[in-house]
């Protein structure tokens, strides 16, 4: 009992230099994904209503401009921000770490007219 007891420590230990190098990969990698996030928040208005609208676009939603951006509070980590078209639809953008934007539809042009 002993004996394996020992064995798993040494294990332990080997796993650990081993997992050193993936760790600071993955450390690293986060950063670089924090650094898109924080690049979109440090854009003016004006540039992130662009780069929601072709993130709006890409996802295949109609929207012909982005009219007014806001960032919204969310429990997590992920920034998520409501942008509203011209149409008057409005779509939650979500900025993950890899710097992909998630587009959910929260209030589609024909519910939302004034």
């Amino acid at each position: 009992m002993l004996i394996l007891a020992a064995a798993a420590c040494g294990e332990s230990d080997a796993n650990k230099s081993a997992a050193a190098p993936q760790n600071e990969a993955v450390a690293a990698e986060n950063a670089a994904g924090s650094n898109a996030q924080q690049a979109v928040r440090d854009l003016s208005e004006g540039q992130r209503n662009g780069v929601l609208f072709r993130a709006i676009r890409d996802a295949r939603q109609p929207c012909q401009h982005v009219r007014e951006s806001m960032l919204s509070e969310t429990p997590g980590r992920t920034p998520v921000y409501m942008a509203t078209c011209e149409n008057n639809a409005i779509y939650a953008v979500a900025i993950r770490d890899d710097g992909q934007a998630i587009v959910r539809p929260v209030m589609p042009a024909e519910e939302n007219k004034q």
